[in-house]
């Protein structure tokens, strides 16, 4: 009886994990949009100071990203739109070392999150992701991961984070 009770509780567990809220509507990153002060740790291991300005153009319907690294003079920009014929989210970044990547939109219970398509590194099947979480008015946490395809083994590759500029 224990056992029967047991495999339910798993099993009722998992369908709950599963019937998270995964949905994701043309407002779904509106708290991004905004004045950012941004703190993050680069690989020398020195704090660095950086801002983000995320803002609604063409009419509303895409939200542009100019991210700017005062340390490396790194500079990228984002366009982030809702379709909604297929009622998903999809990014396309550029920057000015001539990197070009394409995202989709997801969502993770309280996790937004934009994913590339699976590619090959070195042989292994990759995917890497961009997540938001502890998401307030003011403040959020955002992280660059990679993990080879299939695995929920996530390796951090950049933390950064955000505190809206008063």
């Amino acid at each position: 009886m224990k056992n029967t009770f047991a495999c339910f509780f798993i099993f009722a567990f998992s369908l709950g994990l599963y019937a998270q809220d995964t949905t994701l509507n043309a407002k779904s990153f509106d708290f991004w949009v905004g004045e950012w002060n941004l703190s993050w740790t680069n690989k020398q291991g020195e704090e660095v100071q950086g801002q983000n300005s995320i803002e609604r153009i063409l009419n509303g319907n895409v939200i542009q990203e100019n991210f700017r690294d005062p340390k490396t003079g790194f500079e990228g920009k984002s366009w982030s739109t809702f379709s909604r014929k297929t009622q998903s989210w999809h990014q396309t970044w550029v920057d000015n070392g001539g990197g070009y990547l394409e995202f989709d939109g997801q969502r993770y219970g309280d996790t937004l999150a934009f994913v590339m398509d699976p590619y090959m590194v070195k042989g292994v099947r990759s995917v890497k992701r961009m997540i938001f979480y502890n998401i307030t008015s003011d403040s959020f946490t955002w992280d660059w991961q990679a993990a080879p395809e299939g695995s929920n083994e996530w390796q951090l590759l950049w933390r950064i984070h955000y505190k809206r500029r008063k």
